[in-house]
């Protein structure tokens, strides 16, 4: 996002600007999703796993410009199913009148102070209670909150370059270097957890190859079936037709042979 109201190392045109890294910079920790965007209000949640009885603040762009920021402190009985917390972790967001009719598309929320967004769509949709997430979408929302926290990691270099004169410096790189052994440990991650996705791919592929060649050997062995039934239908069929014309056959011949021995003796009575 460009607009001047959005967290980032620079102003539009290039000019220095006094920024401070954000408290919550590189807390890869943070999960949330955006519910729905409608009739002028939008729902989600969001919490951080490891300060559960916190609640989570996020900041609403509308067009690229900063419209609120809002707590997630509502609770929500499907937020508890899903052990979300103690579920009071959900927001909901009337939008202004000039930013009712805007486009969804247009319409975004962060983890405030962060670059971090929120889910939306079915990626980091909560489960059904009860049920289990879909493990690819899971680790695809974790891979992508790593890289959000990378690119965060970049911006806060990108700070402490442009302060190299401030007394503050020394502990700004201290927590860069936090942050990079904290990135390290993510790339790490992250590339164990997209193996672990081509892994899930790929099982899946087996396992629906695997089906595709049962089912048609199921369809095989039905449709060979159904024909030595019909075969075996046919041979009856024709079996009982010869054993009728058989049977007819003798008729024909009995009765004929009591017409000719008939007019036998009809004849040697004359």
């Amino acid at each position: 996002m460009a607009n001047g109201n959005e967290p980032s190392g620079s102003n539009q045109d290039g000019g220095d600007t006094d920024l401070e890294i954000p408290p919550t910079l590189g807390v890869m920790g943070l999960q949330g999703h955006i519910d729905a965007i409608e009739s002028g209000r939008v729902y989600g949640w969001a919490w951080n796993p490891e300060q559960p009885d916190d609640r989570v603040r996020v900041d609403i762009y509308v067009r690229d410009r900063l419209i609120e920021s809002v707590l997630a402190d509502r609770f929500r009985q499907d937020l508890v199913d899903v052990r979300v917390g103690d579920g009071t972790h959900a927001f909901v967001f009337d939008l202004p009148a000039d930013a009712r009719d805007a486009d969804s598309a247009s319409i975004s929320v962060y983890f405030s102070a962060t670059q971090m967004p929120l889910s939306r769509g079915q990626k980091g949709k909560l489960p059904a209670p009860g049920g289990e997430a879909d493990p690819v979408a899971t680790l695809s929302g974790r891979i992508d909150r790593i890289e959000a926290s990378v690119q965060q990691v970049f911006r806060a270099l990108h700070i402490i370059r442009r302060t190299d004169d401030d007394p503050t410096r020394v502990i700004e790189t201290e927590e860069l270097k936090v942050l990079q052994k904290r990135v390290s440990v993510a790339a790490d991650q992250g590339e164990t957890l997209a193996k672990r996705v081509y892994s899930l791919e790929t099982t899946a592929n087996a396992v629906q190859s695997y089906i595709d060649r049962f089912e048609l050997e199921i369809y095989d062995r039905v449709m060979r079936r159904e024909l030595d039934n019909v075969r075996e239908e046919i041979t009856s069929v024709r079996f009982r037709q010869r054993v009728i014309g058989y049977i007819l056959l003798l008729t024909i011949v009995g009765v004929s042979y009591i017409i000719y021995e008939s007019l036998g003796a009809g004849l040697a009575g004359r």
